[in-house]
């Protein structure tokens, strides 16, 4: 944990849509021994989006965030009270890859904070960031949002033609199926955590290409 999240209210938790790729709810459901029922919701999408998920007979298009707080009114799942105005991640382990790298956002091919960061910008000292860490997770973000779109775009075609019936509970056994079959970024080499740099060289873009392909293959046929 940074030390800037050992002295955190939680402001981050709290009011906020934090979407979910399956690799995320996996991994989550793996570590916390949950289904993928219990870790996210369905959330429909403000606008029209090729990564929304459709899971009713209407043109609506959803997300999948992690849920609310049983208690705590607007506040995350995950979050736990640990002492007077101590709040912590309860998976903070397996948090997902986007709040793993909040606060912060590639801008022009640099680290900066981002504009709407709940953190004061006296919390962190940009001299003694870890960039190189940072840039490997909005890389890794990339690439398994990629792989979302594709189990997405997937479920989509099937649901589209008949093929499925269209929920959330068969969506979210569909995207478990397939983070099941599929090759994890963890067993396919610290290149694919690279894959959106600038100028990369070719074995990257292959690496991550090989493993998009091995995605789509992998994905559920019925």
């Amino acid at each position: 944990m940074s030390t800037v999240c050992a002295s955190c209210s939680g402001r981050c938790c709290y009011d906020i849509v934090v979407r979910v790729t399956p690799l995320d709810i996996w991994r989550i459901a793996r570590a916390q021994r949950l289904a993928f029922d219990e870790i996210v919701v369905p959330w429909r999408e403000p606008e029209p989006t090729p990564a929304g998920v459709q899971i009713d007979a209407t043109s609506e298009r959803y997300a999948t965030i992690l849920g609310q707080h049983p208690v705590e009114a607007g506040a995350c799942a995950f979050l736990m009270h640990v002492g007077e105005d101590v709040k912590r991640c309860g998976i903070y382990a397996d948090r997902p890859i986007v709040c793993r790298v909040y606060p912060f956002v590639v801008n022009k091919g640099s680290i900066d904070i981002r504009p709407d960061a709940r953190c004061a910008p006296t919390d962190w000292n940009l001299a003694t960031l870890d960039y190189g860490g940072f840039r490997a997770g909005f890389g890794r973000y990339a690439a398994e949002e990629a792989a979302a779109a594709v189990i997405v775009r997937a479920w989509n075609e099937r649901v589209a033609s008949g093929e499925l019936a269209p929920s959330f509970a068969a969506y979210l056994a569909f995207a478990e199926a397939a983070c099941a079959a599929f090759p994890h970024i963890d067993g396919t080499g610290a290149s694919l955590e690279r894959w959106n740099e600038a100028l990369l060289p070719d074995d990257v873009v292959a690496a991550h290409s090989a493993w998009l392909v091995a995605v789509a293959a992998a994905t559920p046929r019925r």
